[in-house]
């Protein structure tokens, strides 16, 4: 894809932004927390003995 003239490649930073950043801290304590409650996070990134991601 390097070579192709109809291609453009960009690193891809458009989620970063301050709410972003805000809320991937939220989601990450809330899924500690559900952790420590309930025994699973509320958003896994894959499921436990599964080969299906979330």
């Amino acid at each position: 894809m390097l070579n192709r003239d109809d291609v453009v490649l960009t690193p891809h930073i458009a989620y970063f932004s301050a709410r972003t950043e805000i809320e991937y801290v939220r989601i990450q304590a809330q899924n500690a927390v559900a952790l420590l409650t309930a025994g699973a996070p509320e958003d896994p990134v894959n499921y436990p003995g599964s080969d299906v991601a979330a």
